[in-house]
Formats: structure tokens, sequence, C-alpha cells
């Protein structure tokens, strides 16, 4: 088990919250019922900012700790980056179940109160600036991605990222 952080972070679309209740609108396994999400990564709650319907046009994960958000609809992805909050969350009701989601997650089944706020006006600058990779692909490399053995590692490991193109927080996998 993985000691618990002296804070969690929780990102949003949504300003302004006091308080983070209990939700069932990500749901990682339908029989946790609804939880509040939290991690000590500011890179990873940076990929929640964004309100997305579903992924059905972008994937999200990590390589050796490097996080990656891989977008097949660019334009799609900067018409609703009105970026969002990312709240810092006291840890005691959180715990973590290590054997769903991507390891980094806690959860609360408990509402939590949210201790400081920072706000970001773009989700892609957000994840640029905290070290997120980020690639915009055509939907025929998004498709192989998916599919891929490996996660896309090979494909992204050869692949242009938006970090690289602005020179900026570029990490290896």
């Amino acid at each position: 088990m993985t000691p618990k952080p002296k804070a969690l972070y929780h990102g949003s679309p949504v300003a302004g919250l006091k308080i983070i209740t209990p939700q069932n609108k990500s749901i990682r396994d339908p029989s946790e019922g609804p939880v509040v999400f939290g991690t000590p990564s500011l890179a990873f709650s940076c990929m929640f900012l964004s309100p997305r319907a579903n992924d059905s046009w972008s994937c999200k994960g990590n390589f050796n700790s490097t996080y990656y958000m891989v977008i097949s609809d660019e334009q799609r992805f900067r018409d609703g980056d009105k970026g969002g909050i990312i709240y810092e969350l006291p840890t005691d009701t959180f715990y973590q179940d290590l054997t769903k989601g991507m390891r980094s997650e806690w959860i609360s089944k408990e509402a939590v109160l949210v201790r400081k706020e920072f706000d970001y006006p773009s989700t892609l600058d957000a994840m640029i600036e905290n070290g997120v990779q980020v690639y915009f692909v055509d939907q025929e490399t998004f498709q192989k991605i998916r599919a891929s053995d490996d996660y896309g590692y090979s494909i992204m490991k050869n692949s242009t990222s938006e970090n690289m193109k602005r020179g900026k927080n570029v990490r290896e996998f």
C-alpha cells in the first residue's frame, strides 16, 4: 500500500466548490458506487479539467510515472477547452484500491471540504505546465493506439507531442 499523502488534488471544470460530494459520473467500477476521486499528482488531476461526455475520442494513462493524454479530435478539444479548477483536499477519509484505475487514484465515500483551489484558464496549458505529454493525433492513429498491445507506447514514443512542439516539459516515457 502506498503511504497516504498529505494532500490530494481533484480536477474539475466546475469552479467555486467548497465541498466535493461523492458522485458516480466518472465510473471505473459500477460496484464502487458514488465516490470522490483524488490524486497526489497535479499532472493527473489536470486531465480532468475539461468536461467530456465519454472517452471515445481521447484516452489517458501513464508510462513510467509520466502521464499522457491522446486526443483524436483536436478542434473539438480546443473548442471545449475552458480550463477548470484543481482543488486541494485533505486525505483523512480517502483510501486506495490498487486493483482499480491507474493506481494513483484515491477515493472517499464521504463529502470532502476543499482546502485550496487553483484556477487554470486552459486545460491544455495546465497539462503541459504540469508535465502531461499531450498528443493530438488523427482518428486512424488513435484507433491504432487503443488497439495496440503496448497501450500505444511504441506509437507515442515515435510521435511528436504538443510539449515537444512548444519546447515545454518534455518528458520521456
